[in-house]
């Protein structure tokens, strides 16, 4: 029987240490799950920082493309000026194109007045050349008659 009592304690204790060894299994697996866990929001934290240090540096790049402020301010504070003179002198050439208009249509008016004087001046020639040239054929019809009277 001792023999058999020996056995069962070694069969107890190997039980022991196999429940030991799945107790230290387990808390291997766990700890092997929270590690991977843990890794796996590494990961993602670090695919965040590699995005957004990929996006800083295409951003950066963008930038550096571009002139600084104070240059795009100077150039367009010139525009603005250009712009300025330009549409003043718009204006202007605005007035000046209206004043010739003004003056293009009193010379028409001019022009008409001037040719309805010409016209009243030719009609009215017209006139007293037709008088003249009646007046004149009655004078030599007259002095046609009278010469033949005469003799």
């Amino acid at each position: 029987m001792e023999q058999s009592s020996l056995v069962i304690a070694m069969n107890y204790e190997q039980q022991k240490q196999y429940e030991d060894l799945y107790k230290e299994i387990e808390t291997a697996i766990e700890s092997a799950k929270n590690r991977i866990q843990q890794c796996k929001e590494d990961l993602r934290s670090a695919k965040t920082v590699r995005k957004n240090r990929r996006e800083y540096d295409s951003l950066s790049k963008v930038l550096c493309d571009h002139p600084e402020r104070d240059e795009t301010l100077e150039k367009y504070k010139k525009l603005k000026a250009t712009l300025e003179r330009l549409e003043n002198l718009n204006e202007e050439y605005d007035r000046k194109i209206q004043l010739r208009k003004t003056q293009f249509h009193l010379f028409l008016v001019a022009l008409k007045g001037l040719q309805k004087i010409v016209e009243d001046d030719d009609s009215l020639s017209s006139v007293t050349d037709d008088l003249v040239h009646t007046q004149s054929s009655k004078s030599v019809h007259e002095e046609i008659s009278m010469k033949m009277d005469t003799n």
